[in-house]
Formats: structure tokens, sequence, C-alpha cells
């Protein structure tokens, strides 16, 4: 789990440049706080069970830890190809989205 002030408030984020691949659409907003705070949103038409959607948000944040710090908001939303996709393939896909 993220800490507390990288974790953003639900809805923080209206507007905002939108991106989006096969595995999850991402949304970003800039704020004024210099470190990147992050969302994720996995749904149950994701994934059915509560384990699967805990390790796609455990294996996210694990990830969103790597990226280089621009002072950015980033809401991720989890599409269901993620649940059949590797560690490396999500996080793969993570980095270039962002970056």
């Amino acid at each position: 789990m993220l800490p507390k002030a990288l974790r953003l408030p639900p809805g923080a984020i209206r507007r905002g440049k939108k991106f989006q691949n096969q595995l999850f659409s991402a949304r970003t907003e800039p704020n004024r706080l210099g470190v990147n705070r992050f969302i994720f949103v996995v749904s149950k038409k994701t994934a059915k069970t509560a384990v699967l959607r805990h390790r796609i948000k455990r294996l996210l944040s694990e990830v969103s830890r790597k990226l280089p710090s621009r002072g950015r908001d980033i809401a991720v939303v989890a599409l269901p190809a993620i649940a059949a996709a590797s560690p490396g393939d999500i996080s793969r896909e993570l980095q270039k989205l962002l970056n």
C-alpha cells in the first residue's frame, strides 16, 4: 500500500490528460506538491475475486514507486485484460503510458 501522502482521495481528478492501452486507462493532471500521487481502481468487472483485485492493486502500487516523481496526480483504472497479464507486462505498460 502506498503511504497516505502519496494516495489521492476518490474523485480527485475530474479533468486532465487521458491515456489508455489494452491493460488500463490513466488520467493525469499536475499538482503543486512535487510528488506523484496515485489512485488505483480495479472493479469487479475487471477481476471477479477480491484476491485478484488486491493483487492487481499491489502490482500497480509497486510499479508506481519506481516511477520518477514529477508532481502529478494519477488515476489508474484497470481494464479486464489486466487480469491475465504478467507482472512484467503490467510494469512495462504503465511505465510506457506515463512517460
